[in-house]
């Protein structure tokens, strides 16, 4: 019976500003009892583009989980164009141009993930202005997972209400009800 061991090898500097790639899929060396086979896959930034397309198209948005392994980890190496267009707009050293920039964002790529309370809170507003009221399906795309997060509220206020570890704090409490939130429905 065949042996296999992987071995990471890292990728010279040229190399790894193809496509920023993530360490683990630089280089793979395969031992195959006595040869050795090199698997090397460096995907170019179009490449990447092409892949994040194709993900789009079947999964309805360019939010690739990290640890999403089709593709070569493309998931890992959509988490480095955040990181990159953030140095980037901190006139750090980047990969990051403005043509990449360009190119993801024809995607609907999202640079930011996650929203502050206050963004949430406005989009909150919003949606109840066209809707009229602050409860908001799980299923909405308009917002994104906005549903989402107002069953989480939900659940903060709960365990916050039972006097258990919870993100929900007098302030927030307020600054929803103003809205007209209803913490049961």
């Amino acid at each position: 019976m065949k042996k296999r061991c992987v071995h990471e090898v890292t990728a010279s500097s040229e190399q790894r500003k193809l496509s920023n790639p993530c360490p683990q899929e630089t280089t793979e060396i395969v031992h195959h009892g006595i040869g050795v086979e090199n698997k090397i896959s460096y995907y170019t930034f179009e490449d990447r583009l092409t892949q994040l397309a194709d993900y789009k198209q079947n999964n309805g948005d360019c939010n690739v989980p990290q640890n999403f392994e089709e593709y070569g980890n493309l998931g890992c190496w959509v988490s480095n164009q955040r990181s990159h267009y953030r140095k980037y707009k901190e006139s750090k050293k980047s990969s990051m141009t403005k043509q990449r920039i360009r190119a993801l964002e024809k995607l609907d790529f999202e640079w930011k993930l996650y929203l502050t309370f206050e963004e949430r809170l406005s989009q909150l507003a919003d949606y109840k202005q066209k809707n009229g009221d602050c409860n908001v399906p799980s299923s909405t795309k308009e917002y994104g997972n906005l549903g989402c997060y107002v069953n989480r509220q939900r659940k903060e206020y709960k365990k916050y209400k039972e006097s258990k570890k919870s993100s929900m704090t007098e302030v927030r409490i307020r600054a929803l009800e103003k809205l007209g939130f209803k913490w049961h429905i």
